[in-house]
Parts: structure tokens; C-alpha cells; sequence
């Protein structure tokens, strides 16, 4: 029945409209003035163009090299070079232990790890900076993470990004991955399950 679909929004409760192309995000008010309403679609249109653009950067750095890791704490492993993954196919995940949605990833990143031999992709994981150490490791414990995971520094000045090398990625919203392929090269970027799908179809080493 119609009535088991109804909703009573009240006044104050955060309302993510995703039917709305860009969605919206605002507080809801019964009687809204006009002008605010306008307003809350011109943030969400700018957020959506600020999203594009930043999106095309990323997409420029596929076929470059990736980044180096900058010299920082990593967790579960001693610092890595791409020098020493060059042969391997590497998924990178960026996230952090205060972030929610980036932990529907961290099951998936787990058990990637674990079939590391059979899939052929290394994981790692680049952690945002500012955590206490201990925080994220109650995440390591929470989701059985047992690939290395790299410590981000903080971020040039002036830049629009969680650290130093998400700013070199491009990364502005977590959770995001990139894959690199054995070359060390960026081969693609977007959601985890995208750049897996990315990952799958790069050459292995059987094939090379």
C-alpha cells in the first residue's frame, strides 16, 4: 500500500535527495524561501562541475607515472617504492578510519589480499593524515587488513585534498582507488569495483 511509502520529513532532518540530477544536500524546512531553495541547486550544480574537472585531472594522469610515496609511517610493512612493485599490478585505495563509506571497500580489500597469489594484485592502502595511529589500527583489527598501508602527509598549502599525495592523485573524495600497472604507469581510477575491472584486463605476466 501507498501509505507504507510515505515519509514525514521533519523540520531540521538532513535530506540527501539523490532523485535530483546533480543531487542535493540540505536541511529540510517546511516553508523554505524560494531564494534558498535556488541557492541549494546552485551549490549542488558547482559541486557538480568542481567534481568533472577534478575528474578530468584524474583522468589526465592515466598513462603517467605514478607519484612516489612521499617519506611517511606505514603500517603493516616497511615503506614500498615503486620500484620495488614494479611487475605488479597495484590497486591503491584511498580512505580513513573516520570516513564510513570508505568501509564497504575495506571487506573487499581484505579478501583481495588474501587471493594476492591467485589474483595477481598487490594492494595498498593510502591512509589520510591526522589520524592517532591507534584509531586506524582498530580498523585493521575490525576488517583483518593485513596489507601495508601508507600514512599521507599533510598537504601542500593551498591545495584541495586530504594530504601530499592525494593532492598528487587528484583525490578530493573518499573513498577512491587508482590501478597501476606493472610499468608503474596510472591505468585507470573511480570506484574500487571500477578500477578491479580495470585491473582485470590489464596483461599478465603469463601473457606477456
Amino acid at each position: 500500500p501507498d501509505e507504507l511509502f510515505s515519509i514525514e520529513l521533519k523540520e531540521g532532518v538532513q535530506v540527501n535527495d539523490w532523485g535530483h540530477e546533480p543531487p542535493l544536500f540540505y536541511k529540510y524546512e517546511k516553508e523554505m524561501p524560494a531564494e534558498k531553495r535556488h541557492a541549494i541547486v546552485a551549490e549542488a550544480r558547482q559541486r557538480h562541475a568542481d567534481w568533472d574537472a577534478a575528474n578530468q585531472s584524474r583522468d589526465a594522469l592515466i598513462g603517467q607515472p605514478a607519484p612516489a610515496f612521499p617519506e611517511t609511517q606505514w603500517l603493516n610493512s616497511d615503506p614500498l617504492t615503486w620500484q620495488e612493485l614494479r611487475g605488479q599490478i597495484v590497486i591503491l585505495d584511498f580512505w580513513a578510519e573516520w570516513c564510513g563509506p570508505c568501509r564497504n571497500d575495506l571487506p573487499k580489500m581484505s579478501d583481495l589480499h588474501k587471493e594476492r597469489e591467485k589474483s595477481g594484485i598487490t594492494v595498498l592502502g593510502i591512509h589520510t593524515p591526522g589520524s592517532r595511529t591507534e584509531s586506524i589500527k582498530k580498523m585493521i583489527d575490525l576488517y583483518d587488513l593485513q596489507y601495508p598501508i601508507c600514512i599521507d602527509t599533510p598537504s601542500p598549502p593551498n591545495a584541495r585534498s586530504f594530504g601530499w599525495l592525494s593532492s598528487q592523485f587528484g583525490v578530493r573524495g573518499i573513498p577512491h582507488a587508482f590501478v597501476v600497472d606493472r610499468e608503474g604507469r596510472i591505468a585507470g581510477q573511480g570506484s574500487l569495483i571500477e578500477v578491479l575491472g580495470i585491473a582485470s584486463g590489464l596483461p599478465r605476466i603469463e601473457d606477456r
